[in-house]
């Protein structure tokens, strides 16, 4: 998120941890004030499907007063919820990369349940192709461990993406875990 905001763009994160979700906020807030730059913060609750789904964190920013108040910014959103409610909490055809880095172990809780991660991709992956703009790029690194990649690129596939080619992009990282990356591109 920092680096769209750095190369001008606007970001929006999604991620059900609170804690995290609130850590990202602080260090955005600590950054923002330290390098004195102007921006307004603001924080909402967010519905899906009738009922509380989330709570989103907005930073808009500009580089400097003037253009702040000229209207020339940037937002950044953190939503605090679940990835698969995404068709729910972005706007349909509003992004262009989206960057995910698949659970890295066996079983991931969400909402209170556990389910498996292809569970959790499969529920996911329309809300994702429904958020991306036509031609927008999903980048996904896994853990070759844990996640086969055919099982990725079919699960892609069945949601409408296409595999864009990357060559061999995996690589060790520790004892439990060899990451590899691929890329899907929204017709």
């Amino acid at each position: 998120l920092m680096l769209a905001l750095r190369r001008g763009y606007h970001g929006v994160g999604i991620e059900i941890g609170k804690a995290d979700v609130k850590e990202c906020c602080d260090y955005m807030t600590r950054y923002l004030e330290f390098h004195r730059i102007k921006h307004k913060k603001s924080e909402s609750s967010l519905t899906v499907r009738g009922k509380l789904g989330g709570r989103e964190t907005k930073f808009v920013l500009s580089d400097t007063a003037e253009n702040f108040k000229a209207g020339d910014t940037r937002a950044m959103r953190m939503i605090q919820g679940d990835t698969r409610d995404a068709q729910a909490l972005l706007k349909t055809e509003s992004v262009h990369l989206m960057v995910t880095d698949v659970p890295y172990g066996v079983q991931k809780g969400t909402a209170g349940k556990h389910d498996s991660i292809g569970g959790t991709l499969s529920a996911a992956l329309c809300g994702w192709y429904d958020a991306l703009k036509p031609g927008g790029v999903l980048a996904m690194s896994f853990n070759t461990y844990v996640t086969r990649r055919a099982d990725l690129e079919r699960m892609c596939a069945l949601a409408g993406f296409e595999m864009v080619e990357t060559g061999n992009l995996e690589h060790w990282v520790e004892q439990a875990i060899n990451r590899d990356v691929i890329l899907a591109r929204r017709a």
